[in-house]
Order: structure tokens, then C-alpha cells, then sequence
């Protein structure tokens, strides 16, 4: 029985931090624009970054922002 309520929690937990993290992600990747001359991706607003950055960095800042560590990926 409290096996049973651990693991629901846990799983109500990571389904929470899912959620939070799409919600982070969605709100960076919404002015993310795509320079095709320069091959960099930059933010009108400057933020959260104020000049262009490499489709690497982009997709860490996502990544951190999500609560992804790169150590996390295969």
C-alpha cells in the first residue's frame, strides 16, 4: 500500500515538472527566430539573448530551460 502512494506520487511529481518545462519551453521558443544568412537563431526582444547564437546554444538554453542536463540525453 505506501509502495503503491510512493509511486503514484512519483509520478504525479514528473508529470508536474513535465508540464512546468514544456510550459519554460514553449514561452523561449516563441520569439525564437532562424537567420538563414548567418545560420544563427535570435530573439527580437534580445531576450534571452541579446545577439545571434549558434543552433547548439539554442537547443541547450532549451534544454536548460526544460530542466534537461546535457548529461541527460543518450
Amino acid at each position: 500500500m505506501v509502495a503503491t502512494i510512493a509511486i503514484v506520487r512519483g509520478d504525479a511529481r514528473d508529470a508536474r515538472r513535465a508540464k512546468d518545462g514544456a510550459a519554460r519551453a514553449t514561452a523561449l521558443t516563441a520569439e525564437a527566430r532562424f537567420c538563414y544568412t548567418c545560420q544563427g537563431v535570435f530573439y527580437p526582444s534580445g531576450h534571452p539573448s541579446p545577439e545571434i547564437v549558434t543552433p547548439e546554444q539554442y537547443r541547450r538554453h532549451v534544454q536548460t530551460a526544460v530542466g534537461h542536463a546535457s548529461s541527460d540525453r543518450p
